[in-house]
C-alpha cells in the first residue's frame, strides 16, 4: 500500500513537472512568434514611410518614377499585393486630370466609385476626389485606376 501511495505521489509530481516544462516551451515559442510577427509588421510599416519620404523629396513623381520605386518592394515583400498613390483632385481640376490620364494611355478614363449594387459608376459631383493614380501590382489591382477613395 505504501508503495502504491508513493508511486501515485511521484507520478503526480512528474506530471506537474512535465506540464510546467511544456508550458514553458509553449510560452517561449509564442514569444518568438510574436517577436517575429512584430518585426515583419515593423518592416512593412517602414515601406509606407519610405513611400511618403519618396513623395516628400520629389517635386513631381511620374508613373515611371513610381514604378521604378515600387518594384523592388513588391518583389521583396510577398505580403504586399499592391502599392498605389491617390492624387487629390479638386472638382475644378477633374476634367484636366481625366485628360492627362487619357494622354497617359488610359482610354475612356473616368474617376469612378461603386454604387449600392457594387457596380462601377462615374463618381458623383463633389468638392474633391482622391482617385487611384498610380498602382503597381498584380493585374487585378490595376483595374482600380481612377477609383475615388473619397467615395461616401
Amino acid at each position: 500500500m505504501v508503495g502504491i501511495g508513493l508511486s501515485t505521489v511521484a507520478s503526480g509530481i512528474v506530471w506537474k513537472w512535465e506540464l510546467a516544462k511544456t508550458q514553458q516551451q509553449f510560452d517561449r515559442r509564442a514569444d518568438n512568434l510574436a517577436f517575429a510577427l512584430q518585426q515583419n509588421i515593423d518592416e512593412y510599416a517602414q515601406l509606407t514611410q519610405a513611400l511618403g519620404a519618396f513623395y516628400d523629396a520629389a517635386d513631381r513623381v511620374s508613373r515611371a518614377d513610381f514604378t521604378e520605386f515600387s518594384q523592388p518592394f513588391l518583389l521583396r515583400y510577398p505580403g504586399i499585393w499592391a502599392l498605389g498613390w491617390a492624387q487629390r483632385v479638386l472638382a475644378s481640376e477633374r476634367e484636366a486630370y481625366a485628360e492627362s490620364m487619357v494622354a497617359q494611355g488610359f482610354r475612356q478614363f473616368n474617376i469612378w466609385e461603386r454604387n449600392a449594387d457594387r457596380k462601377a459608376i462615374a463618381a458623383s459631383s463633389r468638392a474633391e476626389y482622391l482617385p487611384s493614380t498610380y498602382i503597381e501590382s498584380q493585374e487585378p489591382f490595376k483595374q482600380a485606376i481612377g477609383f475615388d477613395h473619397q467615395t461616401p
